[in-house]
């Protein structure tokens, strides 16, 4: 059997050790090896993306709120505005203690110094917002980070 750990191990524990026995009255090993574990990403639970500026139309400069339930411990966060076309996010505000990371770009807002706490619910406003053309459905993406440096992409 194999248990999944709730939350991403060390470099150490990166990996799985696995080991198969013989049974009888002398059990002996028959083969071991190990193996570099698959990533380990939690989700971002109850996941919402609202519009809360008082201007919402197309191309608008306005504000947004983000809100999310992790369930892993991180401090970056990369959002991606997929659709409508047009979002920029290079002027934005997001509230404190976050930070925009200089390689935000376009419809890609980067944030880090973030707490994002295992099951407690995670608030996010940006302000100065460049909305997108068009109106219709808004397609987002979020990924969570362990650190700024986002090499390692845990929610």
């Amino acid at each position: 059997s194999a248990l999944n750990p709730a939350q991403v191990p060390s470099d150490v524990g990166k990996f799985w050790k696995v080991e198969h026995w013989a049974g009888g009255p002398e059990p002996r090993p028959l083969s071991a090896g190990v193996h570099e574990r698959w990533p380990i990403i939690g989700p971002l639970l109850n996941m919402s993306v609202l519009s809360v500026g008082a201007i919402k139309r197309a191309q608008a400069i306005s504000d947004l709120q983000l809100s999310f339930i992790p369930t892993v411990w991180g401090t970056t966060l990369e959002i991606v505005f997929h659709e409508p076309e047009g979002f920029d996010f290079e002027q934005c505000r997001p509230t404190a203690p976050l930070l925009r990371d200089e390689r935000t770009k376009g419809n890609v807002v980067i944030l880090t110094g973030g707490r994002f706490m295992p099951f407690v619910e995670s608030v996010v406003g940006l302000t100065i917002v460049q909305l997108g053309r068009g109106g219709g459905k808004t397609r987002v993406s979020v990924r969570m980070f362990e650190s700024a440096l986002m090499l390692n992409e845990v929610g």
